[in-house]
Order: C-alpha cells, then sequence, then structure tokens
C-alpha cells in the first residue's frame, strides 16, 4: 500500500469516545491518490464470502460525516491480472459505520467517480409521483 492525501480535515469528539463509536466523528479527505497492492493476498477457505459476515463489536468506527474528494487508486489483485483504477470525483456520506459500510456507501448524499473506466454516480433523491416533484430526501437511487 503506497498513499499520499493532500489535505485531510478531522473533527475529534469525546463524547464520540465515550459512546464507543471512536474519537473521530467527522472526516473530509481531498487528493488522495497512490495504489492498493493485494497480488500476495493468499485466500483460505475461512476467507471465502460466506464466511465473511461479521458481527458488530464494540470498537467499530462510526462516523458521522464524511467527505472525499478527488481521489484515484490503482489496486492490483490476482484476478483480473491488470489493474483496476478507481477515481472518487466526490462523495459526501452523512455516516459511515463500518459495520454496515457497504450500506451507507449506497446511502450516500451525492458520490461521483469511476471505477474501471465505468462511471457511477449515486445520489439521494425522491420522486413525488402524485405532483412529479423531485426532493433530496433518505430514499437512495444508483445510476451507473
Amino acid at each position: 500500500m503506497d498513499m499520499n492525501i493532500s489535505e485531510v480535515d478531522v473533527t475529534l469528539s469525546l463524547s464520540h469516545a465515550v459512546a464507543g463509536e471512536g474519537i473521530l466523528s467527522e472526516i473530509s479527505i481531498s487528493g488522495l491518490t497512490g495504489m492498493l497492492d493485494r497480488r500476495t493476498t493468499i485466500w483460505t477457505e475461512a476467507m471465502e464470502a460466506a464466511h465473511q459476515k461479521r458481527e458488530a463489536t464494540e470498537n467499530d468506527f462510526h462516523l458521522n460525516y464524511v467527505k472525499i474528494k478527488d481521489l484515484a487508486l490503482t489496486i492490483h489483485q490476482k484476478c483480473p491480472d491488470r489493474p483496476l483504477d478507481l477515481t472518487i470525483f466526490s462523495l459526501k456520506l452523512r455516516r459511515l459505520r463500518q459495520h454496515w459500510l457497504l450500506l451507507d456507501l449506497f446511502d450516500a448524499d451525492a458520490g461521483h467517480g469511476k471505477f474501471d473506466d465505468c462511471l457511477f454516480s449515486i445520489e439521494n433523491v425522491e420522486v413525488d409521483y402524485k405532483n412529479q416533484i423531485r426532493t433530496v430526501s433518505d430514499i437512495g437511487s444508483i445510476s451507473i
């Protein structure tokens, strides 16, 4: 793993730490670039997807706000045999919990980027079908 970060802003919270959710309550990252090399990872039967469901623990992190801007990572794995590029132009999350990581990513307020040369966009919108009005709310939609 080799990564560089241009700017990081964090908000520390003692009450957040006492509640068992970690000392960080908010984080903003800008200009993260780097490479993640997973080619040396040896997969065992215990690492199979069926065994990956994990229970929440007391020390899991819980961030109340996450903002990422200008992220560019190159991910190397054994399969596929080529590097995968992940670029996030902007991402705003109202929360990010370790136990619900994927769900919180899909519930982003706004997220735009590119993975393996495929653009993605995640937005939270609600459609009032009776009046045909679109408003921002807790219902998420994903367009790929």
